[in-house]
């Protein structure tokens, strides 16, 4: 990406950090001297990038600083490949595989992830039971694959593919404990 644009990338940020309320487009463009499609084509870019800003035709753009999962659905688009995302939001749930389950027989598609604030009666490996409360992150991708040849080798590329995230993103080198959990000072982060 252009240096100049990373420059307002960075200064959009800040502007719309700067408050909990909307800023308008055509102040925004004034602080950054450039058109409102501009303004738009950045906010955009930022949105691509796992930002969640609000749009309001009359009022501007607003930074959402929220973790509230009930909004997720909202922004989740497409991660670059071509499966395209879709969200079920549940608040509480015996198990988002259970809910999930239940999507796929009724026809959901392939990418259909099922996310809860809190589970009761979660299932691990083995039928292992366990309960996930809140402030966690719990989900369930419906997947349709073509050809299902060494279904185990897919658990471990996912837990792979979070360590390697985790390493990328905050800086923290995690381990892979068969056949999927990512642990980091002997406590398990994800499985």
């Amino acid at each position: 990406m252009d240096l100049n644009i990373d420059r307002k990338l960075r200064k959009l940020l800040e502007i719309l950090a700067s408050t909990n309320d909307y800023v308008p487009g055509p102040r925004i463009a004034s602080i950054l001297g450039m058109s409102r499609s501009m303004v738009h084509r950045l906010i955009e870019d930022l949105r691509s990038r796992g930002f969640l800003i609000e749009s309001h035709s009359r009022r501007g753009y607003r930074l959402l600083t929220t973790d509230d999962l009930r909004l997720a659905g909202t922004y989740v688009y497409s991660v670059g490949m071509k499966l395209r995302y879709s969200l079920h939001y549940v608040d509480v749930c015996g198990s988002t595989q259970d809910i999930a389950d239940a999507l796929a027989s009724q026809g959901a598609g392939e990418g259909v992830v099922v996310v809860a604030e809190e589970m009761t009666r979660g299932r691990g490996r083995l039928g292992r039971r366990w309960v996930a409360s809140r402030g966690g992150l719990w989900f369930t991708i419906i997947l349709r694959p073509v050809v299902v040849e060494k279904l185990q080798l897919l658990t471990l590329a996912l837990g792979v593919a979070v360590v390697e995230a985790l390493e990328q993103l905050i800086g923290v080198k995690p381990g892979l404990k068969w056949p999927n959990d990512v642990v980091y000072d002997d406590r398990k982060l994800a499985g």
